[in-house]
């Protein structure tokens, strides 16, 4: 169980690598609404199952360094700033043609969360 999961972790984490990649030219925003959504999708799926290998397993437990810090105090941030700002729906979910909220950088902290807590385990 806990080699299948991880080999699906890790295979979804390299798909994350190649989202850029991806071009959808029937879309509104070809650059980048469906990357963003399939980019979210993804990283959700593959959160439910990195939760499940953390809790269970301690190794897969991210570690703390200055960067994850960091990170955490920059979601923080724009956490507060999103709930004082003019428009916190504006601030939270953004528009579609940026996709720049502060949902997108929660699911991108946790693909950081994710790559750090994974990376120990491909040496």
């Amino acid at each position: 169980m806990k080699l299948v999961l991880e080999r699906i972790l890790v295979f979804g984490l390299y798909f994350l690598l190649i989202t850029p990649l991806l071009f959808f030219k029937w879309s509104m925003y070809p650059m980048v609404t469906v990357k963003t959504f399939i980019f979210q999708v993804v990283v959700e799926i593959l959160a439910a199952v990195y939760l499940y290998l953390v809790i269970f397993y301690k190794e897969y437990r991210p570690y703390w360094s200055y960067l994850s810090i960091s990170l955490l105090a920059l979601i923080a941030i724009l956490t507060l700033s999103a709930f004082f700002g003019v428009d916190f729906k504006m601030s939270f979910w953004s528009l579609p043609e940026r996709g720049t909220g502060v949902f997108i950088w929660l699911h991108l902290a946790a693909f950081f969360f994710m790559l750090q807590g994974v990376s120990h385990r491909l040496n």
